[in-house]
């Protein structure tokens, strides 16, 4: 029988299984709404000194309630009372007219650019608006009639989508600021609209002299499928005549030359920013635009570069808003019930119904606004793993990444919920961020996927020795090198009077993925460090042993040497 942890670990390991079931498949509006890493940080400060299970109780309580008012934690364990029941007693509504919400995931959407995985309420969207935005040189149109046009192709699946597309501009500066928005709208009832049908939309707009900035937008509302192709803007001059404004890469054609092996990749995005917002931050007129990354041309999850579909050329770019990813999910009644501490014991609602407003029962409007000051008061820009809050917040962030989406448990037996002990532990002794390095890492290691790296600006070494070495009969050997007096066939003893194997082999221990991948990376790394540093070389070398002051090089050189001496087969 394994000994059970102090108090204090119950209590993070405790907060860190509700914190996930919670995160990733209560579908209520509150918990999609917050800001989960702040909310970890929180989180771990609030039940660590909690001193007995009721004080856990009460504590997770107050965190999470405010998010998920229909959770319930009991001291008892949980019978198969339904759910259902009690659910339906607090909802003053007619069933039958709402609609069920509920998480899919296709993977583990973490809001990276290029990542096809994806995350969504069923019926609930994150987002209810996506869509491109070009900047546009204020001085080409200042003082002059703009004419947008573009082609699009809709598939409305909600009587309320629509497609906007606009001419954005901005005037003046301080008080003097203003902002002027030209657009059409498309939706189903626009007359001439087909679905699945190429249109030429067109938009006009007088633009003042005393101009800051201009920008064109098409933006889709609502579920449904946009494409999008050729997209022009022009300035009506003096003489009436249309002239181009320049607006590069307006129809998704354009390609690159990849610096690093001089390939040329397809970059349809460059020149356009990605917008998107959910429902209530359009009603406030706000939404969020970042640039979109080069030879990520998905960018996200809602939008894509394709050759399914062109109005000319070869691609077009589309958006697509769905309802759902899958055709089942979480009927309304079912739940997730655990032990999440000694006697304690969670369930946590998987589906939830709503009305036009909200996710119900709408949780206590006061609690939560509380909950959320508590957030904004945390500072995730400045926060360091320094803070053993950040720590313990890291910990229970990634643990719970692996825990619900990595795909193979099965393969790999490692005692997963073990490992969030052993690394809890370890956060709450270590002294500063290199310590939680190795003690993330640690835990990282266990699930042996080479897919897996942990990064971190102490483990930044971009030069190395000039030389390669490899691992053979138990030995470092030099494969390939740049320096004067070692040699490919030297034996490496020692690196600044630290045996080679112990170098190699505590690389490895930080390593995640097998032992031929871990020792391959690991003799990578061997005797990087920082630029213009120097160590201190053992080699043996015959008969004898030679010890050098070895200067480190950019990192770069010394890996071309690995692959310098290959022939080129061909040139493409």
């Amino acid at each position: 029988m394994k000994e059970q942890p102090n108090q204090e670990i119950q209590n993070l390991v405790a907060f860190a299984r509700l914190y996930g079931h919670i995160k990733y498949f209560h579908p209520s509006d509150e918990a999609s709404a917050i800001d989960w890493n702040k909310f970890a940080i929180h989180g771990v400060k609030e039940v660590k000194g909690a001193a007995n299970r009721d004080e856990l109780k009460e504590a997770l309580n107050s965190l999470f309630l405010p998010i998920a008012p229909t959770v319930r934690i009991r001291q008892k364990e949980l019978a198969d009372s339904p759910f259902i029941s009690s659910y339906l007693n607090q909802l003053d509504y007619d069933t039958t007219k709402l609609q069920p919400v509920a998480w899919q995931h296709l993977g583990v959407s973490l809001q990276s650019p290029g990542i096809v995985y994806n995350s969504i309420r069923v019926n609930r969207l994150l987002e209810d608006m996506f869509g491109l935005r070009h900047n546009v040189d204020p001085q080409q149109v200042a003082g002059k009639k703009l004419r947008l046009r573009a082609a699009l192709k809709t598939t409305f699946k909600s009587e309320d989508s629509e497609v906007q597309v606009s001419i954005e501009v901005e005037q003046g500066q301080g008080h003097d600021w203003s902002q002027s928005i030209s657009s059409t709208v498309e939706n189903a009832s626009t007359p001439g609209y087909s679905p699945d049908k190429w249109r030429i939309i067109e938009v006009e707009s007088n633009v003042k002299k005393r101009l800051e900035e201009a920008a064109i937008e098409i933006s889709l509302y609502g579920p449904g499928t946009l494409w999008i192709d050729d997209v022009t803007l022009s300035a009506q001059m003096a003489d009436g005549n249309w002239e181009p404004v320049s607006l590069p890469n307006a129809g998704f054609e354009e390609q690159y030359l990849h610096s690093n092996d001089q390939k040329l990749f397809t970059d349809p995005l460059a020149g356009w920013m990605i917008v998107n917002a959910r429902k209530w931050s359009r009603m406030k007129g706000v939404h969020n635009s970042s640039p979109t990354h080069t030879w990520l041309a998905s960018g996200n999850n809602y939008g894509a570069v394709t050759d399914e579909a062109s109005f000319s050329g070869k691609q077009s770019y589309r958006i697509e808003l769905p309802t759902r990813l899958f055709d089942k999910h979480p009927e309304v009644g079912k739940t997730a019930k655990r032990e999440i501490a000694p006697g304690l014991y969670s369930e946590v609602p998987l589906a939830l119904y709503r009305d036009d407003e909200h996710t119900l029962p709408p949780g206590n409007t006061e609690r939560f606004e509380q909950l959320n000051s508590h957030l904004n008061a945390v500072n995730t820009d400045s926060a360091t793993a320094d803070d053993v809050n950040v720590r313990l917040a890291d910990v229970i962030i990634a643990w719970n990444v692996f825990q619900h989406f990595y795909p193979y448990f099965d393969v790999v037996h490692t005692d997963w919920e073990q490992q969030l002990i052993r690394t809890l532990q370890g956060a709450l002794t270590d002294k500063t961020e290199e310590d939680f390095y190795l003690t993330l890492s640690k835990m990282l290691v266990s699930l042996q996927d080479g897919h897996i790296w942990l990064t971190h600006p102490s483990q930044d070494k971009p030069a190395a020795l000039p030389f390669i070495v490899d691992w053979i009969d138990d030995k470092g050997v030099v494969t390939h090198s740049q320096h004067t007096s070692i040699k490919p066939g030297d034996i490496i003893l020692t690196l600044d009077k630290v045996p080679a194997g112990d170098i190699v082999q505590s690389q490895m221990e930080l390593i995640s993925g097998s032992s031929q991948h871990s020792r391959y990376r690991s003799l990578r790394l061997f005797g990087t460090g920082k630029p213009d540093t120097k160590a201190k070389v053992e080699v043996k070398q015959g008969n004898g042993i030679s010890i050098y002051s070895v200067l480190r090089i950019d990192r770069e050189s010394a890996d071309e040497m690995e692959w310098s001496h290959l022939p080129v087969i061909d040139k493409i």
